[in-house]
């Protein structure tokens, strides 16, 4: 790797990394002890993006490091000058928030330059029909892993999903299931109050006093399922 470079401001995080031949940006999932990421994934008005709407929560959290602000280079800027204008091939991928926020990127950065291909991992859906049309021509991968909650999870019944679809199964094993940009895979605006509910009821149990002790936890598989760590370890074993 010929450069790395990291950003961190107001709760999102990104890193940018290039070497001769191409440019791979990474942004961050949802920290629970963030409170900064926990408002963005539940901030549930849609906003006017570039093409169509979008999540205002995700579309904040890509505002906080996007632009140059002052003092502060942001991830455009410098995305710029390493893939020297776009010449060089350019790959955005995310998990969680931080595949919201790597999709918005995405169409913003492919309104005038080359995106090579864009990989989300357990992302919810992210804009309305407008938005994700923008994106159609972009070779965008979308993995879920089995039962992942936050996949199925909305806050608005127009919100979409982006890119061909490839399944995790119980088993480990990827399966491509073909969908195209735009299907909405029936999602309800209720998961979402779901995801809260399941949320809330772990936090308040008995069983997180005593996981305090015991560094031990029961976790509904739907939200388990959501783990970075699943996702990594499945796919490495499916190369």
């Amino acid at each position: 790797m010929k450069r790395v470079k990291f950003f961190n401001n107001k709760g999102t995080q990104c890193v940018v990394a290039d070497n001769n031949d191409w440019v791979a940006v990474s942004f961050r999932g949802t920290e629970v002890n963030e409170p900064i990421d926990v408002v963005n994934d539940f901030t549930f008005p849609l906003e006017n993006e570039l093409k169509g709407k979008v999540h205002k929560g995700f579309q904040s959290a890509l505002n906080a490091v996007w632009q140059s602000k002052g003092k502060y280079k942001g991830v455009e800027e410098h995305l710029l000058k390493v893939s020297k204008n776009g010449t060089k091939p350019v790959f955005m991928t995310g998990h969680s928030l931080g595949a919201a926020i790597a999709i918005i990127a995405a169409a913003r950065w492919r309104r005038n330059y080359p995106l090579q291909g864009l990989y989300t991992f357990g992302s919810p859906g992210v804009g309305d029909k407008a938005f994700v049309d923008c994106l159609t021509n972009t070779d965008v991968i979308r993995i879920v892993h089995n039962e992942d909650m936050v996949t199925k999870a909305s806050q608005h019944p127009e919100l979409f999903h982006v890119g061909k679809l490839y399944m995790i199964d119980a088993n480990g094993k990827l399966k491509d299931k073909g969908s195209r940009p735009g299907d909405q895979d029936k999602i309800m605006a209720k998961a979402g109050q779901i995801v809260l509910t399941e949320a809330s009821r772990i936090r308040k149990s008995i069983l997180l006093k005593l996981a305090r002790k015991t560094k031990t936890i029961e976790i509904p598989r739907c939200l388990a399922d959501h783990s970075p760590k699943y996702y990594s370890n499945y796919l490495r074993n499916n190369v």
